[in-house]
């Protein structure tokens, strides 16, 4: 029995509430966390694609791998939407069934 003082353990009540859909809220914070990690590679490119730039400056023909790391840096921001949308996907998927007890 916990004191009054004592916070109850919020996670253990989310996953009780949740029964069977469990499985989506922890999908969800896992593909949350891959998201915002794969979101930090588009700056990765934008860095290395700058770095092109000015280390051929002000020569700017020689310049190599510009549409690679652009379009490098485009696809890793879609991918993390994606991976986002999935994540919101889990996440609501386990609220409204968890409220409707399908």
């Amino acid at each position: 029995m916990a004191k009054k003082d004592e916070k109850p353990d919020t996670i253990k009540q989310l996953f009780e509430y949740a029964g069977n859909y469990r499985y989506l809220t922890i999908a969800s914070w896992v593909l949350a966390a891959i998201s915002a990690f794969v979101a930090l590679v588009p700056f990765y490119f934008i860095w290395r694609l700058i770095k092109e730039v000015l280390h051929v400056a002000p020569d700017y023909v020689n310049a190599q791998n510009l549409s690679v790391y652009g379009w490098s840096a485009v696809a890793f921001a879609i991918g993390a939407m994606l991976i986002y949308i999935g994540a919101l996907m889990c996440s609501h998927l386990s609220a409204f069934r968890s409220a409707s007890k399908v």
